[in-house]
């Protein structure tokens, strides 16, 4: 009877909600979901941050519910919004890392609820983590996210796009909306995430603090978005909700970023609701989490949420004077999965937060009053034993109660993926068995200093990396991540001075004497006997790396180059058909390989390659043209003028300014007795460029030769 009564209540604000307003459009309520990466809740204006440049969170705050102590489930991206989109924890969920990971098509997300619902389902996606590959696309019906490629030649930053970008995208989606329709958008903006680098403008505003500006810039797009609803007459009908996937340690207890500790600077996130159904001005001090954002949703909607939901709607927090007591459960599997070391495992109960690390021998338990220490300094456990014992068995209990195996689907990372999230040391290229049962909270420190290292060697700081590096082996003498580091430095720093490839390969193979089952060690370790110019060293490294992890495209791409630089051509031909077969025709892989067999003498290899990069075109496609004057320039080496000819005659239907293929057009009109024709195209050419001797020479030859 009671559950009647509730639903009927529920379907009763609905209705209210979706009639509001005698004469206006019987629309649903929508709903706008905007998850900040990498914000820490005490960085905004409206949780005490003065300066803070965020007035559209502000704002925010004064038009709705402010959650002062709400806690993501994990510091990492996708669990974090793995949770936040299915209203479940990691432990039920299964995702407990980037890349990994992926989100099973079993599990219910908000976007399905509402697509059934009949609502238009948007998602815009600022960085690689939330790729679509990873399984959050799920009920949405345009999940954008196009955040491009990480031009980095070291690979040591995320592909991303900034907010502005992604608020482009959302705003011209949301434009092409019926004006009854209602919609669901979820807008993700990456901006805060290490390393920081604001623009300009925003960086003047907050000259000494980059993260900030960060944040002051997110803050301002996201503007313009609330600017666009409500000059489409929908931000009065919108439910906003605004939640951090997780905040940033920024030094606190050790840790430069996050991912490694479940300390209040990367668990405890803003939380802010705004629209139909939230009351203004209002702000909550209980215990929030953001697996409660599904039911709230659906609570402020009259739907039901699943029943595999574990959060329970925030309504409840600021409509009745009834205590409403949630535990928050927190971890991080990111020290076990890239360290070795041991996971985290931790809730928030009250006042009361403990943390512990289960594979770390004797009691580690960390026990903490957040509201009379909220910067976690003093750790607790001794002094409240009986407390520290209640929350452990209390968090077992909580384990074992929401575990759930029928959604642990992972993805097994390719070589592409996992070099693309080691950027930030997401994937942990430095495990090292040495390192098992270890605290996270003792070795960070070495973590962090990696950290640093990396954006020295971004900025191409290679000299001050090093003097790091040896800093951090002090602490931990022979470790692996000081060899790799170290190893990558002077690899690049080689391509300047080859004096250092010597000791970049020194460090490689110490390196892997500790663990020879790392592919970017392998692969590291060839580019250096590339660089070296030692080919069959390289090739042997290579293929180790294709041993660990076959059929990965760049291994076998790169492979397949070096074999043809040693005049192995039937082996890197079959390479390439293989990889034709896996991933289809790729242009760039005929050409990339056709030329390295162009340049050891093997033509008529080379010009098959060729002509199956045209075949794929279209016509003006760069790598098209790229093979039409490849192929020209070896059939005119094999005397054959008039097919070399139609090669340079389609480059110049399509590129009349290419400099390459009209030249040579030219010359092989002269050879096949057209000196006329060959003529005409050096005058145009001495006209359009009359600072280049070779095209005045050859115009005033053919001149004096047709006297």
């Amino acid at each position: 009877m009671t559950c009647s009564i509730q639903r009927l209540s529920r379907l009763l604000v609905a209705l209210v909600l979706l009639f509001a307003g005698c004469g206006k459009d019987p629309r649903p309520t929508s709903v706008l979901l905007i998850t900040l990466d990498t914000t820490r809740a005490d960085r905004l204006g409206c949780y005490g941050r003065a300066g803070a440049g965020t007035e559209t969170f502000d704002r925010l705050a004064e038009t709705g519910v402010l959650f002062e102590q709400a806690y993501t489930a994990a510091p990492i991206t996708l669990p974090s919004h793995t949770s936040i989109l299915t209203g479940t924890y990691p432990t039920h969920h299964g995702v407990h890392d980037n890349g990994s990971f992926r989100a099973a098509p079993t599990l219910v997300t908000l976007a399905e609820i509402l697509q059934e619902e009949g609502y238009r389902t948007g998602a815009f996606i600022a960085s690689f983590p939330l790729d679509s590959a990873y399984g959050l696309d799920q009920g949405f019906e345009t999940y954008d996210d196009a955040y491009g490629a990480t031009k980095s030649r070291l690979r040591t930053e995320f592909a991303e796009r900034p907010a502005s970008a992604v608020v482009d995208s959302a705003e011209a989606w949301l434009s092409k909306l019926s004006d009854d329709e209602g919609f669901f958008a979820w807008v993700h903006c990456f901006d805060p995430h290490a390393p920081y680098a604001p623009p300009e403008e925003a960086a003047r505003r907050h000259p000494d603090d980059p993260y900030q500006a960060e944040i002051d810039f997110m803050d301002e797009q996201l503007g313009r978005l609330s600017k666009a609803l409500e000059a489409s007459n929908r931000l009065d009908d919108t439910l906003i909700v605004v939640v951090a996937d997780h905040g940033e340690s920024l030094g606190e207890h050790g840790e430069v970023t996050h991912a490694a500790l479940i300390y209040n600077p990367t668990v405890r996130v803003p939380l802010i609701l705004s629209g139909p159904g939230v009351p203004s001005s209002r702000r909550i001090t209980a215990t929030a989490r953001t697996i409660d954002i599904l039911p709230t949703v659906t609570d402020l909607l009259g739907l039901d949420a699943p029943r595999a939901v574990q959060g329970r709607s925030l309504q409840s927090l600021w409509s009745s004077d009834s205590e409403d007591s949630r535990t928050a459960y927190l971890e991080t599997y990111w020290p076990k999965l890239h360290q070795g070391w041991s996971p985290l495992e931790g809730l928030v109960d009250g006042e009361w937060k403990l943390i512990r690390a289960p594979e770390v021998q004797g009691d580690s338990s960390e026990l903490f009053d957040i509201l009379a220490d909220p910067a976690e300094l003093e750790d607790l456990a001794a002094a409240k034993g009986p407390r520290a014992s209640e929350l452990n068995e209390r968090l077992s209990s909580l384990i074992e109660e929401t575990s759930s195996s029928e959604h642990a689907a992972t993805r097994n990372l390719d070589e592409g993926d996992q070099e693309v999230l080691a950027q930030l040391g997401y994937v942990g290229s430095t495990v090292d068995e040495r390192e098992a049962g270890q605290h996270p909270k003792d070795r960070v420190r070495a973590l962090s200093g990696f950290q640093i290292v990396a954006r020295l060697i971004r900025e191409q700081r290679f000299t001050e990396a090093l003097a790091k590096l040896g800093e951090i082996e002090a602490a931990f003498p022979d470790s692996l991540g000081v060899l790799e580091y170290g190893a990558l430095c002077y690899k690049e720093m080689g391509r300047q001075d080859p004096a250092h490839l010597e000791e970049a390969l020194d460090r490689y193979r110490r390196a892997i004497a500790i663990n020879p089952n790392l592919v970017n060690l392998w692969k590291n370790r060839g580019e250096v006997h590339l660089l070296r110019g030692e080919l069959r060293e390289a090739a042997d490294c290579y293929e180790q790396a294709r041993e660990l992890s076959p059929g990965v495209y760049d291994t076998e791409k790169r492979f397949a180059l070096i074999l043809a630089r040693l005049s192995r051509t039937e082996e890197a031909i079959a390479i390439v058909d293989a990889l034709t077969e896996q991933v289809g025709p790729r242009r760039d892989l005929f050409n990339d390989v056709g030329a390295a067999l162009e340049r050891t003498d093997h033509p008529n290899e080379a010009l098959k390659l060729f002509e199956r990069a045209i075949a794929f075109g279209p016509a003006s496609d760069p790598e098209v043209v790229r093979a039409h004057n490849r192929a020209g320039v070896i059939l005119s080496g094999m005397n054959r003028s008039k097919e070399a000819m139609t090669h340079f005659e389609a480059v110049n239907r399509v590129r009349p300014d290419n400099e390459f293929a009209r030249p040579r057009l030219a010359m092989e009109l002269e050879k096949i007795g057209e000196p006329e024709k060959a003529l005409r195209i050096w005058q145009a050419l001495a006209q359009q460029n009359p600072g280049e001797p070779s095209y005045v020479h050859n115009r005033d030859r053919l001149q004096e030769g047709l006297r």
